[in-house]
């Protein structure tokens, strides 16, 4: 998205248009929307397992043998000379209940020549399919299996750490453009600062062209103006960066936003917000996306111990096979055996594979018992952090509401007092000296001001956060392609 410049390459952007902004084109926002992707495609890769093979095959082949006298019988053994010529077809594969197949078919063709004289050709074909069917190991779960319940809890954990990455790079595009507008607001005080300090200067210059001040006093109001000035250019290299900071929130085209002066359209002001610490604690427990990830995590290891616990089971395989078989002199015969079950074959029985040691299998499986009671542990603790900076982004918020009451208190004692002492010395009843000392106590009274306000608007983004309700508070869909 381009920049709509404005009149003088100015850009006035309230707070929705930010985190809009920061949502479509924030660079991490965008890499981290990948990474379900990526699992996408590696789940849909692990269906590979079940993906049949199919095989064909043929060869030519000959052989030849000489006679030979049986001293048994007493009688020659005439050469021989075979031609041989057979094709094979099969499809094999698993299938997701662990049942290996291999479903194959047959033709051979056999010519024999005997002593220069050649026999009848020989068909022989087969079709017949072979089923093996794990009753132990391998039996409710398996590799595929397995890692295919992973994977699909990996697709789900990546898309928690999207929306949970997602909620973050909001809570900072609101805290940033919090501080812009609090940057620009110190501009103005530091602003009026040095048009105060400018005003006292002029006229304390005069007063001593006229006689009626001492020279000390102008050059204090001097001093004091040097300072303003010095202070307002603090603020605006502040401000030049803060600029940035918002910027590299809201956009991939830094480019483009360069020499674009954004101005905040929105307000700092102070709405009340009530908060009721059992339900923002529910909120946190229900919505964080990062310790719903860490229980999809633990989930995963569970899958994976229900595997190897199975892989601790001797293992026992029911095996089947089941086919026909075609004998002829000529090949259509030969395949018409097949379908008249003239010579069908079978075969039942079972593979029974103990392992004397399965030391690997055990040691897996007690290695993933103590792995997931490590991350239980771990999962309470996060639970808990979370408890822990909910309350305090509470009462930071609360705090801070407080403050904003106090420090405009004292924002409106300062205005007055300058006021009083700027008449006391137009009478000459006080000193160019007290008039710049309540210059600079108003100056700070109005900047503390607005850093309280900024400070309470920076928590409510805080508290949202840590709830994991940012998103349902701008009204945002997370959508994962």
């Amino acid at each position: 998205m381009g920049v709509h410049a404005e009149t003088n390459n100015v850009r006035s952007l309230s707070l929705q248009e930010a985190i809009k902004l920061a949502v479509a084109h924030n660079f991490d926002v965008q890499i981290s929307r990948l990474t379900p992707d990526i699992n996408s495609i590696t789940l849909w890769g692990d269906y590979a397992a079940y993906d049949p093979s199919f095989s064909v095959g043929g060869s030519d082949g000959y052989s030849k043998s000489g006679s030979a006298y049986n001293t048994t019988t007493g009688t020659y053994t005439t050469a021989t000379q075979s031609y041989d010529q057979s094709y094979n077809t099969g499809v094999n594969g698993l299938l997701p209940f662990g049942t290996k197949y291999n479903v194959v078919g047959n033709t051979e063709r056999i010519n024999n020549i005997y002593s220069g004289t050649e026999a009848p050709s020989q068909y022989t074909t087969g079709a017949g399919v072979s089923l093996s069917q794990p009753l132990l190991k391998n039996f409710w779960t398996d590799s595929s299996r397995t890692l295919i319940a992973v994977a699909k809890n990996t697709l789900k954990g990546s898309e928690l750490d999207f929306r949970y990455n997602l909620i973050s790079i909001v809570a900072k595009t609101e805290q940033n453009y919090y501080e812009l507008i609090c940057l620009y607001e110190n501009i103005k005080v530091q602003e009026t600062a040095l048009a105060l300090a400018k005003q006292l200067a002029s006229e304390n210059k005069r007063k001593v062209e006229l006689g009626a001040m001492a020279p000390l006093d102008e050059k204090q109001a001097e001093s004091q103006a040097a300072a303003s000035q010095a202070a307002l250019t603090e603020a605006q290299g502040q401000l030049d960066q803060q600029q940035n900071l918002l910027k590299a929130l809201i956009t991939d085209q830094y480019s483009d936003w360069h020499k674009v002066k954004v101005i905040p359209s929105d307000q700092l002001v102070a709405v009340q917000e009530k908060f009721d610490i059992q339900e923002s604690w529910k909120k946190g427990i229900a919505k964080r996306p990062d310790l719903l990830s860490a229980k999809v995590s633990l989930e995963s290891r569970g899958i994976t111990l229900k595997y190897q616990k199975n892989q601790l089971f001797p293992q026992l395989d029911l095996v089947g096979t089941y086919g026909r078989n075609g004998l002829a002199t000529s090949l259509n015969p030969a395949i018409d055996d097949i379908g008249n079950d003239r010579l069908p074959y079978y075969s039942i029985g079972a593979t029974l594979t103990i392992p004397l040691s399965n030391r690997a299998a055990r040691s897996a499986y007690r290695q993933t018992k103590v792995q997931i009671a490590q991350d239980m542990l771990r999962t309470k603790q996060l639970e808990q952090n979370i408890l822990i900076s909910i309350d305090n982004a509470i009462k930071s918020a609360n705090t801070y509401y407080e403050t904003i009451q106090s420090t405009r208190a004292a924002r409106e004692y300062a205005e007055e007092a300058l006021k009083a002492e700027q008449k006391k010395l137009e009478v000459g009843q006080s000193t160019s000296f007290q008039v710049l000392q309540l210059q600079k106590d108003l100056t700070a009274a109005r900047l503390n001001e607005i850093r309280a306000l900024a400070n309470y608007n920076e928590a409510l983004a805080t508290v949202a956060s840590n709830e994991g309700t940012t998103l349902e508070k701008y009204k945002l869909t997370v959508k994962v392609n």
